[in-house]
């Protein structure tokens, strides 16, 4: 049975999680909706979605779109928490490697939110920082496959965890299973949470990627290469 995960949440976490939506809540108005905002009565100003302020990309966008992914998969992990670890798992929150296909920021989101959640929850420090570089290889792969298609995209976090955390499981967790074998368990895991869930994510996200994630270098290819299609 799947504990709640308000229920396992040690207390400083919840802090972290009020900040992430505060940082939410200004994406909605600055970015993600690209509202009007008025503050202290002054005239208000208009930011468009993932609009470039002075040249360069709004950074409070930016953050808030990672703090978010950071703390969804917090979340994640703790409310699958009983099949998020050891030798058999299935990390639901590793759907979330998906991302990077529509924003840069998903990436060290992803990663910060590994390594918190595999703190909060306890885990060694070997797969503390191991697993979070883990999880930021796959995600910097998947952002770098970003235009080759989704199925290909999904193939470097399933590489990732499947190489380096068996290694992980023998000698921080002590498993005394082959490594070979714990290669395959984990990789499969992958595969269903990156590759099944992760492309369904996917293709739920993929009609609404501007309004959520504003523009990104994929949309400017694709239009390229429609253009490229009508000549």
């Amino acid at each position: 049975m799947l504990i709640p995960f308000w229920k396992n949440f040690p207390l400083p976490v919840f802090p972290w999680l009020a900040a992430s939506l505060s940082f939410l809540k200004y994406g909605i108005l600055a970015g993600i909706g690209g509202e009007s905002i008025k503050t202290n009565n002054k005239p208000s100003i208009r930011i468009q979605r993932g609009a470039s302020v002075h040249g360069a990309q709004d950074t409070h966008f930016f953050v808030a779109q990672g703090a978010m992914i950071a703390a969804a998969y917090v979340v994640l992990t703790f409310t699958f928490e009983p099949i998020s670890f050891e030798e058999i798992q299935l990390r639901v929150a590793e759907a979330l490697t998906i991302l990077p296909v529509f924003t840069l920021a998903a990436v060290p989101g992803l990663a910060i939110g590994c390594l918190l959640a595999n703190t909060l929850c306890g885990a060694p420090l070997p797969d503390v920082l191991f697993g979070s570089l883990a999880t930021l290889i796959g995600a910097a792969g998947t952002r770098k496959l970003r235009n080759r298609g989704p199925a290909l995209a999904v193939m470097p976090p399933i590489a990732a965890n499947m190489l380096m955390i068996p290694f992980v499981l023998r000698y921080a967790y002590e498993v005394p299973l082959p490594i070979p074998l714990m290669m395959a368990t984990v990789g499969l895991g992958e595969a269903v949470s990156c590759g099944i869930l992760g492309l369904l994510l996917h293709r739920a996200l993929y009609a609404h990627r501007k309004s959520i994630f504003g523009a990104d270098e994929q949309d400017t290819a694709s239009q390229k290469n429609d253009r490229r299609e009508s000549a």
